[in-house]
């Protein structure tokens, strides 16, 4: 975080390919990173997480679950919120 905070330049990459590398995607994205501290503003993108990644619920029902710490976990968590200003991408695909 103490790099981001110097430099918020940033460059994230997302890609996919075949186990048999016939074929292969990619994504790059370019832009700067934003910090997100305000708590509140964090939530939306927890949900999201939590959505994808266990049985989707809200999040302070999440939150409220048998040894969850809300203030500790937030406290813990960083959020940077990239917003493209360029996107490149390739796609390959073995021909034959």
């Amino acid at each position: 975080m103490d790099a981001l905070r110097r430099n918020a330049n940033v460059c994230f990459e997302v890609d996919e390919a075949l186990s048999d590398a016939s074929m292969f995607k990619s994504v790059i994205v370019s832009d700067k990173a934003e910090i997100i501290s305000d708590r509140e503003r964090m939530i939306p993108y927890l949900q999201r997480l939590i959505d994808k990644y266990r049985v989707p619920e809200e999040f302070e029902a999440y939150m409220s679950k048998p040894g969850r710490n809300r203030e500790k976990e937030l406290e813990a968590v960083k959020i940077c919120l990239i917003t493209p200003d360029k996107i490149a991408s390739k796609k390959w695909t073995m021909k034959g």
